[in-house]
C-alpha cells in the first residue's frame, strides 16, 4: 500500500492545530499587542497568570494592568520594540485580586511590509517564586551579617577587658 502525501490544505490544518497547542498548552504566558498597546492575544496560561479570563484581556490597553511605576517601565520598552529591540525586561503587573505577579518579559516586535511598526508578541515567564525566594535570601544575608556584627562587636569589647586586666597584671609583677 502506497501512502499518499496530504495535500496542502491538510499539511497546514494540521500544523495550525499543532501550532495551536503548542501556545495553548506552553508553561509561559504568550500575548500579542497592537501599536496602540491593545491586547490582541492572550493564551490560557496568562489568563491563569493575571487571574483574568481573556474577556477581561482581550481588546484592552495591556498597561491597564500595571501601577504607574511599570506603565513608565512599559512606554519605555514600547518605545524599544518601536525601533526594532528585543531585549528581555522585568515588569510587575498587578493580577485581577490586586497581588502582584514579576515577570520577565521577552519581546518580539513584528512590522508590515513597509517597515511600520505594527506591535509586539511576547512571552511572559512568572519569576514571583523567585523573587519571593531571593527577597528572604536577601533579608537572611542582613540578618546574619548583624548578628555577626553584635558578636565581633561582643568579642572586641572582651578583648579590651582582657588586655586591660593582663596589663594590670602586669603592673602588678
Amino acid at each position: 500500500m502506497i501512502k499518499q502525501k496530504p495535500n496542502r490544505a491538510t499539511a497546514l490544518s494540521t500544523s495550525e492545530q499543532r501550532y495551536r497547542t503548542l501556545v495553548e498548552t506552553m508553561g509561559d504566558g504568550l500575548s500579542e499587542i497592537d501599536e496602540n498597546q491593545v491586547t490582541t492575544y492572550a493564551n490560557e496560561m496568562l489568563c491563569q497568570m493575571w487571574g483574568r479570563s481573556r474577556d477581561e484581556i482581550i481588546g484592552k490597553k495591556v498597561d491597564q494592568f500595571l501601577d504607574d511605576e511599570n506603565k513608565r517601565v512599559l512606554s519605555q520598552q514600547q518605545e524599544k520594540r518601536r525601533k526594532g529591540e528585543k531585549s528581555p525586561y522585568e515588569i510587575i503587573w498587578t493580577k485581577k485580586d490586586g497581588s502582584k505577579l514579576h515577570a520577565i518579559m521577552t519581546p518580539t516586535p513584528y512590522f508590515d511590509p513597509n517597515g511600520n511598526f505594527k506591535g509586539s508578541f511576547a512571552i511572559i515567564t512568572d519569576i514571583s517564586k523567585q523573587k519571593k525566594e531571593k527577597n528572604m535570601l536577601e533579608l537572611r544575608v542582613k540578618q546574619r551579617t548583624r548578628e555577626l556584627e553584635n558578636k565581633t562587636k561582643s568579642l572586641e569589647e572582651v578583648n579590651t577587658a582582657l588586655r586591660v586586666l593582663l596589663r594590670k597584671r602586669e603592673e602588678d609583677k
